[in-house]
Order: C-alpha cells, then structure tokens, then sequence
C-alpha cells in the first residue's frame, strides 16, 4: 500500500538521476519522470585572501579597505560573501560575489578599528570561512609641539647640552624620534617607542 519509499545511503560525490515505476497484477506499468540529484557533503576546499587584501593587524591612513578572495569547489561556487564589521563587532557592509575572486573596496571609512572575513557557499550549501582580519584606519595626523623648557630658536647658549621638550596628541602613537643636527650633519637621532 502507498505510500512506499526508500533511503538510498552511502552515496559518495557524484550526479544520481532517480526514478520509480509501478506495476500491477495486470501488467499495466507507469512511472515518474526521472529526476537528478547532486550529491555533494564536502565544503569548497579553499579561500583564501590575496592580494590586494590588507594584512592582519595593519595600520591604514586612508579611508578605504580593499579585500580580494579567491576560493574553489569541487562542485560550483554559489556565492562569496565578504563582510565588514566595526570595532563593536557590528557587520557595516558586505559584498556578494557568485564568481571567484570576489573583490571589493569598502571605501569612506572612518577613523576607527575594522574586522572583516569571507565566507564561501557552494550550490549544496557547504561552507568554508578564511580567518578574520583586523585593521585599524587612522588619516589623523599626529599633533606635535614644542613645550615648557625647549630652547628658543636662534639663541646662544653657555652649556654642553640643548633640552627639548614636546607635547604630542595622537591617539595611535608608535614612536617619537628627536633629532640633533650641526651644520653639516646629524649628530644623534634617538627614537622612543611607546
């Protein structure tokens, strides 16, 4: 009695085409049409950035993030999707791609800490993720003055010693280097790093 059914298992990565036929006691035969099914359980083996992408943990003064990915499949590649989050971790933007590479430039940023990724589909729905990157947009330049105790410009002085003194705003500060010069060359340069 109907309705009947089977579960064909252990079906490994190919193309299957299904049918049923039915026959009475009277010999009268009928049957489906005949259906195609992909089976396919692997994820798209690669994605992966390349280049133009920014690199983890870069530092960018422009206000614009380029990610390029390419990725493949045994089977056919669905869909690329590129997202972009702000320093909360809340998704901003994102791009669609149905074709490897998937490329975009996220442009008119703000200053700000930025994470992004790229998740790969294909047509069975399996996935493959690249890491998550982070970069940090930063088009403030630095403020830099000099402060109390710095020797005025031009002056002569009776010591063996010339004090400088600076104030610096800048919320991404890496480094500071003061430089000493005589007439005809450097005479000390002395980096600090914060």
């Amino acid at each position: 009695t109907s309705p009947w059914f089977i579960i064909f298992t252990g079906l490994s990565y190919v193309i299957y085409r299904f049918n049923a036929t039915v026959n009475d006691t009277a010999n009268n035969i009928n049957s489906t049409s005949t259906r195609t099914v992909r089976i396919d359980t692997t994820a798209p083996s690669s994605i992966e950035f390349v280049s133009p992408t920014e690199s983890d943990a870069n530092n960018l003064s422009r206000s614009n993030i380029a990610v390029n990915v390419t990725a493949s499949d045994n089977g056919v590649i669905s869909a690329i999707l590129i997202r972009l989050y702000n320093s909360t971790g809340d998704q901003i933007n994102s791009s669609i791609s149905a074709t490897s590479p998937g490329f975009i430039n996220f442009t008119g940023l703000a200053d700000g800490l930025y994470k992004f990724n790229a998740t790969v589909n294909d047509t069975a729905n399996n996935q493959n993720s690249t890491p998550t990157r982070t970069v940090r947009i930063d088009t403030t330049f630095p403020l830099i003055d000099f402060g109390t105790g710095t020797e005025s410009n031009n002056v002569i002085k009776s010591q063996t010693f010339v004090y400088v003194n600076v104030s610096v705003t800048e919320t991404n500060e890496a480094n500071i280097t003061f430089r000493l010069f005589n007439s005809t060359s450097s005479v000390n340069i002395t980096t600090y790093t914060t």
